[in-house]
């Protein structure tokens, strides 16, 4: 299935397409494909960018498997790995993301 998420870090449109592909990122003024995000053996899902100017990644997970949270504030800068949560759980535990 795919579930497309966007972004918006440095004045680029991220898109995920939310299949476990690399999101990609345009140029924000003309859309002209300029690369893609390297995040290692992640698998990206969802993604979404806060006021802050993060960029906020989940990677795909099945039922009872890990789901982990990403955060970088520069394409070029290696992601962070946030805590990690167990999908198929009632309790999720928060971490706010951000530099104020």
């Amino acid at each position: 299935a795919v579930n497309p998420s966007v972004a918006v870090l440095e004045g680029k449109l991220v898109i995920s397409m939310g299949n476990g592909t690399a999101p990609k990122y345009l140029n924000g003024v003309t859309g002209v494909l300029e690369g893609e995000l390297n995040l290692g053996s992640a698998k990206a899902d969802a993604m979404t960018s806060d006021e802050m100017g993060n960029l906020i990644i989940t990677n795909r997970a099945a039922a009872g498997e890990t789901v982990n949270i990403y955060t970088t504030d520069a394409l070029a800068k290696a992601r962070q790995k946030a805590p990690d949560l167990q999908t198929g759980k009632e309790e999720i535990h928060t971490k706010r993301i951000g530099k104020r």
